[in-house]
């Protein structure tokens, strides 16, 4: 059933995750690793400011907490 899902999702071309309530990646589709240049296995069991270098910190931090406050 999960790799049913998951082939699901990766048909999806948008994004597709969920985190749990500390952010942290659950689920993750192709799209979403492709995004930040990895692997699905990769990408979960982190949070998506792992793969933001790109940011400054002000901008990480600002980040997550508007995903935190998403979450709840």
């Amino acid at each position: 059933q999960k790799d049913f899902l998951q082939r699901v999702i990766d048909f999806v071309p948008g994004c597709v995750f969920v985190k749990d309530r500390q952010g942290v990646l659950q689920v993750a589709n192709l799209a979403t690793a492709e995004l930040y240049g990895t692997t699905i296995e990769d990408v979960l069991g982190k949070r998506i400011t792992e793969f933001t270098s790109h940011l400054s910190p002000a901008q990480r931090e600002q980040f997550e907490a508007e995903d935190c406050q998403v979450i709840q």
